[in-house]
């Protein structure tokens, strides 16, 4: 299992190494001078952008290079190989929160716990969807299908959420007092159901796939 880590880790690390020095250059230049709401906005969507292209880009290249053929040849199963991917991708979420604290501890920046817990929430279910995707049909086909997976995701929050829905007007209240109060432990709760639920529906796709 760690095996399979490393060999993921060593085809993207070029793209790792970019992303850490792009966040860098982000809080030394982009992020001078901006309001808070920006950063963590900016940085949001970079993250979740980043994490979900990486599971792509390993399926590519295993792809690529025939890895599956190969790989029966060694003594490690189908399963461990989608359980090494899914656990490379919640560690390189988790290190990019790190990251990101630590320069906030450096400028003396706070942002709050919900914030955080948002944006990992979402790179996580985002690239747990991805993943899944791209064990079914591909990865050529997974990108043209993630692209509409997110269109008709925003659609859907732009009507259920706008001023004027019908629906978050009755439940308003209901929802303040029941939600918000525990968004984090929810958020976090929800990304981890997909994460799983998504790793198991990939194992069972990846068992039955002709290599």
């Amino acid at each position: 299992m760690i095996g399979l880590m490393k060999k993921d880790f060593m085809m993207i690390r070029r793209q790792i190494f970019i992303i850490i020095a792009l966040m860098a250059f982000y809080f030394i230049i982009m992020g001078f001078g901006k309001s808070q709401d920006y950063q963590i906005g900016m940085f949001g969507g970079y993250m979740i952008a980043l994490i979900a292209i990486l599971p792509i880009t390993m399926l590519a290249y295993d792809e690529k290079n025939k890895w599956g053929r190969y790989e029966a040849a060694l003594p490690v199963t189908r399963k461990q190989s989608v359980i090494s991917k899914y656990l490379l991708m919640l560690f390189l979420a988790l290190s990019a929160i790190a990251v990101f604290s630590v320069f906030c501890v450096i400028k003396n920046i706070h942002y709050p716990i919900e914030a955080l817990a948002g944006i990992f929430s979402a790179a996580i279910i985002i690239s747990s969807i991805i993943l899944t995707v791209s064990y079914r049909f591909g990865t050529d086909k997974a990108r043209f299908i993630f692209i509409g997976i997110c269109f008709a995701a925003a659609l859907i929050i732009l009507n259920v959420f706008s001023e004027s829905s019908q629906i978050v007007n009755s439940f308003e209240g209901s929802l303040n007092s029941l939600i918000l109060g525990n968004i984090t432990v929810i958020m976090l709760v929800f990304a981890m159901l997909i994460y799983f639920a998504s790793m198991t529906v990939s194992i069972f796709v990846y068992l039955r796939k002709d290599l």
